[in-house]
């Protein structure tokens, strides 16, 4: 009964062993064939809901109800603020 735990056991270990991810070299292969290279640079544009020149704080208050909050408004620095007062 010994023998037949301890067979048991190895072939438990032996399907546990933890096999290579093939997932890593694929994709290594995918960018070579697909000449992907990193992108360096990460660009974000700001909203220009308070740059507009005609119905600013319109666009800005509809922005703010648009995320459920009660009303918005552009400060001097032309950024839109949300507030729930």
């Amino acid at each position: 009964m010994k023998i037949v735990f301890a067979l048991l056991f190895l072939v438990a270990v032996a399907i546990a062993l933890p096999i290579e991810d093939e997932s890593e070299s694929q994709l290594a292969n995918e960018n070579e064939f697909l000449n992907l290279e990193p992108i360096e640079q990460h660009h974000r544009e700001r909203r220009a809901t308070c740059n507009l020149p005609i119905g600013a704080r319109t666009a800005c208050n509809a922005h703010c109800q648009a995320k459920k909050y009660k009303r918005g408004y552009c400060n001097n620095k032309k950024i839109c603020v949300c507030t729930n007062k």
